[in-house]
């Protein structure tokens, strides 16, 4: 009993520094609220294979851009084609662009699906919730989110974040604005 005593407050004193420096993940600050996962995360991250051509548009856009740089409808289009492509490097590299410009749902939904894509799940749901802060019913990312938790093991979790989304007919499969999976984790599909 002693030891277990100390355990307690160890794993709580860890838990306050770790919730002070933001360093927690999101399965680990549900471990802690007593929400187990279930799963195992780590068998499903993927290294992603990028294409490095330039997508199809690029370059008129990439002169659009030389004009006026920024031009956010622009850049949102050019991250969003090497989205689509399966260049999540060069996604976030001219989305983060736009972040300079002015902070947006779509711009903040995307720059975290790049980041999905590159396996830094942590920030991906961070940069979802900060799209959420943006527009709280922007259902991109609020599918995101759910499929994220639904990875992750929190079924339940992913399944209110679902029926949170007001216009579900909106999203289609296949968008580049949406992880994988995103649909059939929140809920359902097109």
């Amino acid at each position: 009993k002693p030891l277990s005593k100390e355990a307690k407050l160890a794993i709580k004193q860890c838990a306050a520094t770790g919730k002070k420096f933001k360093v927690l993940s999101a399965a680990a600050k549900a471990c802690l609220a007593g929400h187990a996962p279930t799963g195992d995360p780590q068998a499903k991250l993927v290294v992603p294979t990028v294409n490095r051509s330039r997508p199809e548009g690029a370059t008129k856009l990439q002169r659009k851009l030389a004009l006026r740089p920024n031009d956010l409808a622009s850049i949102t289009k050019l991250g969003r084609l090497y989205l689509r492509q399966g260049n999540p490097y060069m996604a976030r590299m001219i989305l983060g662009k736009g972040t300079e410009v002015r902070e947006t749902a779509p711009l903040l939904n995307m720059i975290g699906v790049a980041t999905a894509q590159l396996g830094d799940f942590q920030d991906a749901f961070a940069l979802f919730a900060k799209a959420l802060k943006k527009d709280s019913s922007y259902a991109y990312a609020r599918a995101n989110r759910a499929a994220l938790l639904s990875r992750f093991g929190f079924k339940a979790a992913a399944k209110a974040e679902g029926k949170k989304i007001r216009n579900r007919a909106a999203l289609s499969e296949g968008d580049p604005a949406l992880i994988s999976g995103a649909l059939s984790a929140a809920g359902g599909g097109n």
